[in-house]
């Protein structure tokens, strides 16, 4: 691997880690968030039982979402990507722009129209990662035209 491509390696693997440590937290919750308690103005206690457990499957799922994601991400990085194959430098950050840019949206329309702060600025970071994942494995594959194939 050239230096770009190594580069480009940290930037997904530190991208990868965040998504993934953030599913392990929603995986992992008793109860909604801090910030869905503000943006409801509930306490977690004053929700019905039924809602809680329904609130919690939603929760729960999405984080396995995500840590699903950043499994795949991690499959394709530290395969073909290592191996220089040229549709593995699309297919890291695609997943992760599909489900990265809805959790933006999400998150940043709670944080209008709510009284929460919802953590939109570790998806941002994450999405940053990504996009310069990709630029920079991008100029490494315009500087090594020789690999791509899959065949070397």
């Amino acid at each position: 691997m050239n230096t770009r491509t190594k580069t480009a390696f940290w930037l997904y693997l530190m991208a990868i880690l965040l998504f993934g440590f953030s599913g392990m937290v929603y995986l992992c919750r008793f109860e909604f968030m801090p910030y869905h308690a503000v943006a409801t103005g509930t306490a977690w206690a004053d929700v019905d039982p039924q809602f809680q457990l329904l609130l919690l499957g939603g929760i729960r799922l999405l984080g396995a979402a995500w840590i699903a994601t950043a499994a795949a991400m991690g499959i394709v990085l530290f395969i073909p990507f290592r191996q220089g194959i040229q549709w593995a430098r699309w297919s890291v950050p695609v997943p992760g722009l599909i489900a990265g840019l809805p959790a933006l949206y999400v998150t940043i329309s709670v944080t209008v129209n709510t009284p929460a702060t919802a953590p939109w600025i570790g998806i941002v970071i994450f999405l940053l990662l990504l996009c310069a994942g990709f630029a920079v494995s991008f100029r490494a594959g315009q500087t090594d035209p020789g690999r791509g194939s899959g065949q070397d």
